[in-house]
């Protein structure tokens, strides 16, 4: 069987299309995101208490596939701010996630570029689960800088239970 030139410079390049497809380099990849599902396993809480940053882009990758990326919006000040995982009655600015992740270990990264924060935390999920994912930042509390920063709580219980 004879393959002409030109049909072979098809299938060259035809192989070399797929293979670019199938091995993409993981930084020109396209991220993986994890759908929401209302009756997932992980109800996670996100918001911005920071009174200094009025709007804080958040990233939110589970075990490396994006899970939230959204700009969130600072609480109005409220004088029970330094209970940071009560949720703060009235005010919509954090927002619900819901996902279906299997039982067993999960590694959770949240970051904020204009925020200046990261974190990386490991937890296992065991049936159904509450999160919290705060970001706080105060150029001073009692006189004493706050850095940038987020914290992460998972509870066994609804939020509003606990």
């Amino acid at each position: 069987m004879v393959i002409s030139r030109t049909a072979a410079a098809g299938i060259v390049f035809a192989l070399l299309f797929v293979g670019c497809i199938t091995d993409r380099p993981p930084h020109l990849s396209t991220p993986v995101e994890i759908p929401q599902d209302p009756d997932g396993s992980l109800t996670l809480y996100v918001w911005n208490t920071s009174p200094a940053i009025k709007n804080v882009d958040v990233t939110v990758r589970i075990n490396g596939c994006i899970a939230v990326s959204d700009l969130f919006s600072s609480c109005p000040p409220t004088r029970h701010r330094r209970f940071i995982f009560l949720l703060p009655v009235g005010t919509p600015n954090w927002k619900v996630f819901h996902f279906s992740l299997c039982e067993g270990v999960h590694v959770l990264t949240a970051e904020s570029l204009r925020g200046g924060a990261q974190l990386n935390e490991t937890f296992k999920l065991r049936g159904k689960r509450w999160a919290t994912l705060v970001y706080g930042y105060r150029r001073e509390c009692d006189g004493v800088p706050v850095p940038r920063h987020f914290e992460f709580r998972v509870y066994h219980k609804p939020i509003g239970a606990v």
